[in-house]
């Protein structure tokens, strides 16, 4: 692992240091739309509906 010192005078740290912030950014960004578009989609209940002859069964035994 390598860690680079943002302060550094190499050309060659600061123009990498600037590509990752960059890369961050977009990087951030792009969740951000994803999480919205996500969010907007309407949303489809896959899971079990309610009956609507849940709890009028008559329980008596034959």
């Amino acid at each position: 692992m390598l860690f680079f010192d943002e302060d550094s005078h190499d050309a060659n740290i600061k123009r990498a240091m600037r590509t990752a912030r960059r890369a961050r950014k977009e990087l951030r960004e792009s969740e951000g739309v994803s999480a919205r578009k996500a969010s907007a989609a309407p949303r489809r209940y896959g899971g079990r509906s309610a009956s609507s002859s849940r709890g009028t069964e008559d329980d008596s035994d034959d």
